[in-house]
């Protein structure tokens, strides 16, 4: 063998024997596969996280809450136009002009808190079916339970519908005027309640 030729053969051999050692320290495929997965777990683990959760927390911004905004809603096979969920931490509650002076309205896919605790759910649009007395914000309706209004009017409705069939129906409203949906609470204490209620309103004149 020649001397170049055995000068080739020995770089070769010490290229091949460098990257034996070099390739597993740095270039390890299964090693960044398992880092990545690891990353990805720790993720998974921290979005998958529940509640309950304090308002503000992050949770009332997952719902679709969009009611306000809503100018085309869906209108269902029944009549009803399904207005979206509507949150509980205002006292006000939401809504908007819909031109009618006669409607009737149900409430379903009830989950809501009225406080921190978990142990503070709402399942019924009648709340927990007690009156309310004065210290609420809306008074002689029922306590957690589902309230309709038009701003400006000194009168509002108790919907206790909760199916197309047993539809709460409203009458007597301003058509000229919005029509808003809230939860009854102790007045002052909305800014800890959590959670939403799905609304579908069908327009009778």
């Amino acid at each position: 063998m020649s001397t170049l030729t055995t000068r080739v053969f020995m770089g070769l051999c010490l290229v091949f024997a460098m990257g034996a050692i070099l390739v597993p320290a740095f270039m390890s495929p299964a090693g960044t596969v398992q880092a990545n997965d690891k990353d990805k777990t720790g993720d998974k683990t921290k979005k998958a996280e529940v509640g309950p959760f304090k308002h503000g927390s992050g949770i009332l911004n997952t719902f679709p809450f969009t009611p306000a905004k809503q100018t085309k809603p869906k209108v269902l096979e029944s009549g009803f136009a399904d207005w979206g969920h509507y949150p509980v931490n205002f006292q006000g509650g939401y809504g908007a002009t819909i031109g009618a002076t006669s409607i009737k309205v149900y409430i379903d896919d009830i989950e809501w808190y009225y406080s921190t605790s978990a142990d503070s759910g709402v399942r019924s649009p009648d709340g927990n079916g007690q009156p309310a007395d004065g210290g609420w914000q809306y008074p002689d309706v029922r306590q957690f339970g589902v309230v309709l209004y038009q701003p400006g009017i000194n009168s509002y409705w108790r919907i206790t519908g909760t199916d197309p069939n047993s539809a709460t129906a409203v009458t007597g409203l301003v058509n000229t005027k919005g029509v808003w949906i809230a939860v009854n609470d102790v007045n002052g204490t909305y800014n800890d309640n959590w959670g939403s209620f799905k609304v579908h309103i069908k327009i009778v004149e």
